[in-house]
């Protein structure tokens, strides 16, 4: 605990500007004095020479006279503060001083609210702070901080109101995107996202072309030299916007984006033409991204078709694979079951015992998986659909890792890369990428890191290629943990933060309880082994209730963390704490490993737990 008598300084710059002693009814003058006060201020302890803070200050006079004013108001200073102020022939610097800086603590509730797992939430804690984000009051003192903490949270400002408002065009809450635009406009900035998510807001009221006009008088007022390109590419955008070939933006953020609004509408006449739409294996796995609105969508197709005809097997396929995706076992198998008397063609038949198949290995019924995926690859190389039948045996490649018998699933995974690998085919193409992850989590476990990540990289490469929304939770959750154990921490912990929103956001219970715990192995490599304990033990117990437990292969994962239980370590996170709230708790945590990192305000924040 401080001492009673440790001075106690107030400064505000996000508002009506002010340093404040206590004890002390006058505030210190921020034309004098505190100009002095707040260079030393955002060095943050460290120390800075009295010829650069001279120069700083007073940077026409002569150095002479400077080092005198210096020494004038170090003297005023000291009588103020104490001992807290040290300083030699030298150097000077704070010490022991309790300092509240509004600039620190805003920036600190930006970063929680960026690292919030939840939509509206976020949202919610962003458009608390927006009085701050328009403020620019501290960038009058900016000539005063040697430190880049000024620079900092000018751009913590604008990532914030970047998401601002793509959080509410994904909502489609035209009237918040506005709101983030104003903001924009108060600080004086030229952000090309938020413009482009104005201009979509606009062509949402019809008022595109006036849209377009005020962002260029906007560009106009600014005196950006860049100016033309940015109107250039602003007016790419607006013009896409009137194409019904580039009308997909946002296309995950709703239903009617998701589909189109027409064909929902008219969903009773239409729904033959849109189940046969929503089963193609591009569009099923781009929906995925999504898959509660999927499945939504797939359930009132579902009312209007036939039983049993073709199309509604082929939607039913489509409906196991959503399910499959949010790792739902029971509507998984009843699924299955109603589609097993089915007449199916190879492909179909095929792809039902593999998702029967996958669901028995969610729940550890091992007998039962490998019968019926070898079932699955019959079928399907009977039915002369070889790659299905290779992806099929892909599949059975991840049962065996799990049990341990890693040099038969490698034998597989090269056979299967050695033919496609690098295949423009989507289906052939898309699982190689997963084969690819595979590999990175067998060399994880198993093998060698620099191998897993050389597999990771050439997995993440091809998101230029396909559409890998539905892999990139787990892909960039297991990227993190590899990046960390080869020495990239700070890039590991963003991949992986990043990795962890987006799984918060899936739904699935199987995919947060895998990149929960690739994450805890981020903690472990940051040195923050109590933490890792605890959200290992908190996802052990929910795998337990949902039947994932662990495989061998996990149970070596955990196993090779070493995590041990310290009596004494604090405990953060209950057992009975609900999804978000250990989510929340796992990205905070990860963040304070990066308090080390170069940026001044990361280093100042602490991590609430």
């Amino acid at each position: 605990m401080r001492s009673s008598d440790t001075p106690e300084l107030r400064i505000c710059l996000t508002a009506e500007p002010s340093i404040r002693l206590a004890g002390h009814d006058q505030p210190i003058n921020l034309l004098g004095l505190g100009r002095v006060l707040l260079i030393l201020v955002t060095l943050q302890g460290s120390s800075i020479s009295r010829a650069k803070m001279a120069q700083i200050l007073w940077p026409g006079e002569v150095e002479g006279v400077a080092a005198n004013r210096l020494r004038v108001s170090l003297s005023r200073l000291k009588t103020l503060l104490g001992d807290a102020l040290v300083a030699d022939r030298h150097h000077v610097r704070l010490a022991g001083l309790q300092v509240s800086f509004d600039v620190l603590e805003v920036a600190a509730h930006l970063r929680v609210a960026l690292d919030e797992v939840d939509d509206e939430h976020r949202f919610e804690l962003l458009k608390k702070q927006s009085e701050a984000i328009r403020s620019v009051a501290w960038r009058s003192f900016q000539d005063l901080d040697t430190s880049g903490l000024f620079l900092d949270f000018d751009e913590l400002c604008r990532r914030s109101n970047k998401q601002l408002a793509e959080t509410a065009a994904s909502a489609r809450d035209w009237a918040s995107v506005d709101f983030a635009w104003q903001l924009m406009r108060d600080r004086g900035d030229m952000e090309i996202v938020v413009c482009e998510r104005f201009l979509e807001a606009c062509n949402a009221r019809c008022e595109l072309e006036a849209g377009l006009r005020r962002i260029k008088r906007a560009i106009q007022d600014l005196g950006l030299d860049d100016r033309d390109m940015i109107v250039d590419s602003l007016a790419k955008h607006a013009q896409s916007l009137t194409t019904v070939r580039n009308s997909s933006f946002g296309f995950q953020a709703s239903h009617v984006q998701l589909i189109g609004n027409a064909l929902l509408e008219h969903l009773a006449t239409h729904a033959e033409l849109l189940a046969e739409l929503v089963s193609t294996p591009e569009l099923q796995f781009s929906m995925q991204s999504r898959p509660t609105e999927q499945v939504q969508i797939l359930e009132a197709i579902l009312t209007y078709l036939e039983p049993n005809s073709p199309v509604w097997v082929d939607l039913q396929t489509t409906r196991l694979s959503a399910y499959a995706s949010l790792y739902d076992s029971a509507n998984v198998v009843s699924i299955c079951k109603s589609l097993f008397p089915c007449e199916m063609t190879p492909l179909r038949a095929s792809s039902t015992w593999m998702h029967y198949s996958f669901c028995m290995f969610q729940v550890r019924n091992w007998d039962e998986a490998f019968h019926s995926v070898r079932q699955a690859q019959e079928i399907a190389n009977l039915g002369g659909e070889t790659l299905r039948g290779e992806i099929c045996r892909v599949t059975e490649a991840a049962y065996l890792w799990h049990l341990g018998e890693v040099q038969d699933a490698r034998q597989i995974y090269d056979s299967f890369l050695e033919r496609h690998d690098g295949s423009q085919d989507f289906t052939a193409g898309v699982n190689a990428v997963v084969v690819h992850v595979n590999y990175a989590v067998i060399e994880v476990i198993f093998g060698d890191c620099l191998l897993a990540r050389q597999h990771i990289d050439m997995a993440y490469d091809q998101r230029e290629r396909f559409n890998l929304s539905r892999l990139m939770p787990n892909l960039l959750s297991l990227m993190g943990l590899i990046y960390a154990k080869t020495d990239e921490l700070h890039r590991g912990i963003d991949l992986v933060v990043k990795g962890l929103k987006l799984t918060y956001s899936r739904g699935s219970s199987r995919e947060g309880q895998l990149n929960m715990e690739w994450a805890s192995g981020v903690l472990e490599v940051g040195g923050f082994r109590s933490e890792a304990l605890q959200v290992m033990n908190w996802v052990n117990t929910w795998r337990a209730q949902t039947l994932h437990t662990r495989t061998p292969s996990e149970l070596l994962y955990a196993k090779n963390l070493n995590l041990t239980s310290d009596a004494e370590a604090t405990s953060y996170l209950a057992e009975g704490s609900e999804y978000r709230d250990a989510m929340r708790f796992l990205i905070a945590a990860l963040r304070r490993p990066q308090r080390t990192s170069s940026s001044p305000i990361a280093k100042a924040q602490d991590i609430p737990s």
